[in-house]
């Protein structure tokens, strides 16, 4: 559950990243990761 998890936030933050850069670069690491 814990990836499906990061999976779905993950892609909520890249829709974010759209429109400005996420202030925490490692959430860019962790997408890399899954």
């Amino acid at each position: 559950p814990s990836i499906s998890s990061l999976g779905r936030v993950g892609q909520l933050l890249s829709f974010s990243s759209s429109f400005h850069p996420p202030p925490l670069p490692q959430w860019w690491k962790l997408q890399q990761l899954t």
